[in-house]
């Protein structure tokens, strides 16, 4: 499955951030990455961890009336491996939107929603090759309040200034840290110089 544009917002807004995407499921990163490639298999849209928890990735929207758009998560939901079976067939088969409705557990939360880890969501397949649409179950919880009522303009700049500030600050604290270099990572780095020379 190939990533997709999923913003839709009005052209006056063209070029103004409406979705956050996570490449990998929480549960996934609770991996140890040493020990990732040996207990799990994955891929942009897929992942399987010990042949026991079974996730796909989504879209879960939330409606900004003012601009007409929506801004949209890229988010994972743990989901029953018989649902995760039938989703990969449908999707190898083309027939997404034949597969009924079914639920899963949102993988990690999202920020400034508290309490989103693990909440109930139900499933619906897209045709097309489109990420399915995630639906939060939930009416009382702020996240399906807001997926079924809509977010301002401002609320959703801020979501996007909160997560760029978390991003810069994660780029700073790595840009700190202590670069080290090992006999391999030499060679390796003079082997692609002398690749690339002429």
């Amino acid at each position: 499955m190939s990533p997709q544009p999923h913003s839709q917002s009005r052209e006056a807004l063209i070029g103004r951030p409406r979705d956050i995407a996570f490449a990998l499921p929480k549960h996934l990163c609770l991996v140890p990455p040493s020990q990732r490639a040996e207990r799990a298999q994955w891929t942009t849209d897929l992942c399987v961890i010990d042949d026991r928890d079974y996730l796909i990735r989504g879209i879960l929207a939330v409606p900004v009336p003012e601009e007409q758009g929506e801004f949209t998560w890229g988010v994972w939901a743990r989901v029953a491996r018989a649902d995760f079976e039938q989703y990969v067939d449908a999707w190898e088969s083309d027939s997404e939107l034949q597969v009924p409705l079914f639920t899963g557990q949102l993988s990690g939360g999202i920020e400034p929603y508290t309490d989103a880890d693990r909440l109930d969501v139900v499933v619906h397949l897209q045709g097309g090759g489109l990420r399915p649409r995630f639906l939060v179950i939930s009416d009382r919880h702020p996240l399906g309040q807001d997926q079924r009522h809509g977010i301002t303009t401002a609320e959703a700049d801020s979501m996007i200034a909160h997560y760029r500030r978390q991003e810069q600050a994660a780029e700073s604290a790595r840009a700190t840290q202590p670069v080290r270099q090992e006999r391999g990572l030499r060679r390796l780095i003079r082997g692609l110089i002398g690749w690339f020379a002429p």
